[in-house]
């Protein structure tokens, strides 16, 4: 998990929360939350997610592994 923030305690306590929280209700969480900025990695290292707010600054090299963005709302 990486989350990219102004605040070093509030990205330290996302992080720490979406571990807690698992793939699933993270990505929930995320589009919920448009106005945060979030990398997350499966445990097999095969897919990464990312936000769509930092679509134009991430880039995967390594052809093993599919990125997929995280888009909408979940209500």
């Amino acid at each position: 998990v990486c989350i990219v923030s102004k605040s070093s305690a509030g990205a330290d306590a996302l992080c720490t929360a979406f571990f807690v929280m698992g793939l699933e209700k993270s990505v929930r969480f995320l589009k919920a939350h448009r106005d945060i900025s979030a990398v997350l990695l499966t445990k097999d290292m095969k897919k990464v997610y990312a936000t769509t707010n930092i679509k134009d600054k991430l880039t995967v090299e390594d052809k093993s592994m599919s990125l997929e963005f995280i888009e909408g709302r979940e209500d």
